[in-house]
């Protein structure tokens, strides 16, 4: 199937993007050549959801991808910070320490 179209997908006002999935008077997604758009109304975005009954969300290449994450980013509702590490990633060692035979050093105080 090839869809052609230039439209744009856009989220406050009623476009005709290359690709529209649903009614635009109610959720449906809108697709352009470089967007994928939830919306709830004509003019009004959606939530999009992936994989919503489970799987795996892979996004890029491993190791030749960039991910930007734009906006507030959360696990079960509760933002994290995007600067720090998550206080589910345990403890760390709160000095620098140097190696010197005598103990192994660990990023957990033990």
């Amino acid at each position: 199937m090839a869809v052609i179209g230039t439209g744009d997908a856009a989220g406050a006002s009623a476009s005709a993007p290359g690709l529209t999935i649903g009614n635009t008077s109610g959720d449906h997604i809108a697709i352009d050549t470089n967007e994928i758009m939830a919306k709830a109304s004509a003019t009004t975005t959606g939530t999009l959801n992936l994989n919503i009954d489970g799987g795996n969300v892979v996004i890029g290449k491993a190791d030749a991808s960039t991910v930007n994450l734009r906006g507030t980013v959360q696990e079960n509702g509760t933002a994290l910070s995007t600067k720090y590490a998550a206080k589910s990633h345990g403890n760390h060692v709160p000095a620098i320490q140097t190696a010197d035979n005598t103990k192994f050093l660990r990023n957990d105080n033990t």
